[in-house]
């Protein structure tokens, strides 16, 4: 596809992801062979579970710095910028499909980390979150924020392009890179619940902005159309989701349930589109009742 190739052409010629502290753990780009995914590394380096947190964008890993801490309190902790979004590279062959994504972060999540994985994965990343437990056998569990069903998503991706525009293939990419910084102020004037502040969201998303992150957008949204299902899936999974989220009204998560027997769904009643980072308590119930099923 055009739309696929300018962007991986841009993001081929990114420059290298510098290491730098962040919170108790530090930040740094990871080798994926060709490519730099942007991680965040913290937590007890003799911990049995890893857990693994993918930022919904354009939030980046700066505005997961509380969750990550208090993460790696019990636990290891790899926190991964999507590739093709925040200063995330992508391989030769990245095609921004589910599928590529899926077999891009499981082969850096096993070149990376050893033993059972707990994924946190948020919004469309969830369905890549599905995809990656169904083909590596140490994801042992799946918290999802946000996450809606396949048909679900792709309703949301029609009206966040009212005009089509975004789906046009080289056309939409263009606009999203050009207009990415607006694009992020109007997405957290309509993800987040009236009456909570969106400038500490927007400031973080502009300053990474400025450090040369990215938002392959139009890449993502082209590519839903090529995903067949989301895959049978038999770890424990849990998904938490905010019911202020004006851009998923229609959406329900227990239309999941087909694809994920046993799931359990938190509704997080007055949080918006990002209940983890809105509700952290509520957060933090959900990952210690589901790292209790997993141990």
């Amino acid at each position: 596809m055009i739309g696929a190739a300018f962007d991986r052409a841009r993001l081929r010629r990114a420059r290298p992801v510098p290491t730098e502290a962040l919170g108790r753990g530090r930040a740094l780009g990871l080798d994926g062979g060709g490519y730099e995914l942007r991680a965040w590394l913290g937590g007890a380096a003799d911990a049995s579970l890893t857990v693994v947190v993918v930022p919904d964008p354009p939030n980046v890993l700066e505005h997961h710095v509380a969750q990550l801490d208090g993460l790696a309190a019990s636990a290891r902790v790899l926190g991964l910028e999507l590739p093709g979004f925040g200063r995330s590279g992508v391989p030769a062959d990245f095609d921004f499909t589910i599928e590529s994504y899926a077999r891009t972060m499981s082969g850096a999540l096993d070149q990376h980390t050893d033993g059972p994985l707990l994924l946190v994965f948020s919004c469309l990343a969830g369905l890549i979150a599905t995809e990656i437990a169904s083909r590596n056998e140490r994801v042992v569990g799946l918290l999802l924020v946000q996450t809606p069903s396949l048909e679900d998503a792709r309703g949301w991706a029609e009206r966040v392009d009212p005009g089509g525009l975004l789906a046009k293939p080289l056309l939409g990419q263009v606009i999203v890179r050009a207009a990415r910084r607006r694009l992020a102020k109007t997405w957290y004037d309509a993800a987040l619940p009236r009456g909570t502040a969106r400038e500490p969201y927007l400031q973080s998303a502009l300053e990474a902005y400025d450090a040369g992150a990215d938002y392959c957008l139009a890449s993502a949204v082209q590519s839903l159309g090529s995903a067949a299902r989301v895959p049978t899936v038999g770890v424990p999974t849990t998904v938490l989701w905010g019911d202020s989220d004006r851009t998923h009204r229609p959406s329900d998560p227990t239309r999941l349930r087909p694809s994920i027997p046993g799931l359990r769904v938190r509704t997080v009643e007055g949080a918006g589109h990002f209940p983890d980072l809105e509700a952290p308590e509520a957060f933090e119930a959900e990952a210690r009742e589901l790292r209790a099923r997993v141990a």
